[in-house]
């Protein structure tokens, strides 16, 4: 991924050093926050300061950067499941139970980093790289669902898509801890088990589904 203020490596030994420092940068995000310096990133990846600040110029640089490749992965992540989502062979309660957990997996598996770039909103440029992955995700999400409707003769329009949409997504981040925060980390609020989330999602997501068919 190249980005502005970013001087992308050409020479392999620079590609491999400069991975070192991405690959130090995630592991402190993980478990410090947004907290770390360059200083911690040059001395966690064996990298000099003056050569990280000679491909990044900023902190601010480098969290745009982590955070753009890290999202370009969650979002390929859950296209691919959503698409499979949409085309399983099942009955009506399978299927939307299958695009639910297809919404909900990749949330459950990266939420720790996913809470640590809601700390980031302040920035302007990361904000609006997290409101292009929920965007993405809710065309995924509504155009599977959609399938899933479409296939088994039921009726939704596009404003119900979207409300299920909002269901499915505003529980499972209160759940996973999206945009909370307690002396400034996120932290989850564990509603129940995530198996229990998703079947109780996916039963609302039927009835709301097929209350809505009924008045078409």
């Amino acid at each position: 991924m190249t980005m502005a203020g970013v001087a992308e490596p050409q020479q392999e030994r620079s590609r491999r050093s400069f991975a070192k420092v991405r690959e130090a940068s995630l592991q402190l995000l993980l478990e410090r926050g947004a907290g770390f310096t360059l200083a911690d990133v040059s001395a966690t990846a064996s990298v000099s300061i003056g050569s990280i600040y000679g491909r990044v110029g900023s902190k601010v640089n480098l969290l745009r950067l982590i955070q753009g490749e890290e999202l370009d992965r969650i979002d390929a992540e859950l296209a691919a499941e959503m698409s499979d989502a949409a085309e399983v062979d099942a009955s009506f309660d399978d299927a939307v139970h299958a695009v639910v957990m297809a919404a909900v997996a990749p949330l459950v598996r990266n939420a720790a980093l996913i809470r640590v770039f809601m700390t980031l909103a302040d920035d302007a440029e990361t904000a609006e790289r997290g409101r292009e992955s929920w965007e993405a995700e809710r065309i995924a999400f509504c155009h599977a669902l959609a399938t899933v409707t479409e296939s088994h003769g039921v009726a939704a329009s596009a404003q119900t898509l979207d409300w299920c949409h909002e269901l499915v997504y505003s529980v499972t981040a209160r759940h996973l801890g999206f945009g909370l925060a307690i002396g400034g980390q996120p932290e989850a609020r564990e509603i129940m088990p995530t198996d229990a989330l998703e079947e109780s999602l996916a039963e609302t997501i039927r009835l709301v589904l097929r209350g809505a068919a009924e008045k078409v």
